[in-house]
């Protein structure tokens, strides 16, 4: 969890802004996930690497870091869409305040 808290955090941190930009007014894990990769390819390159696996980022993604930024973004509803590998999946959506 460490590499998470030391380099990745401070990293979406400093480049939240340009990612935000990037998204809608509302938008899921994937989609900000999405705006990353693209945006820093060689930023979540290494992240994935330094990951244990895929999922495991995806999920710290989801879960810790959108979940700790409420001073820009609100929780809203669960949306259900199809994963990049087609399975169902529930995400829920955030609101840019």
């Amino acid at each position: 969890m460490s590499y998470y808290q030391t380099i990745l955090r401070p990293f979406l941190d400093a480049n939240l802004d340009a990612i935000l930009r990037n998204l809608g007014k509302d938008f899921d894990s994937n989609d900000f996930i999405t705006a990353f990769r693209l945006l820093f390819p060689n930023e979540y390159a290494t992240a994935l690497r330094r990951s244990s696996s895929y999922r495991a980022i995806h999920t710290w993604v989801a879960r810790w870091y959108l979940s700790g930024r409420t001073d820009l973004l609100q929780k809203g509803d669960i949306r259900q869409r199809h994963s990049d590998n087609r399975n169902p999946t529930k995400n829920h959506t955030w609101i840019k305040l």
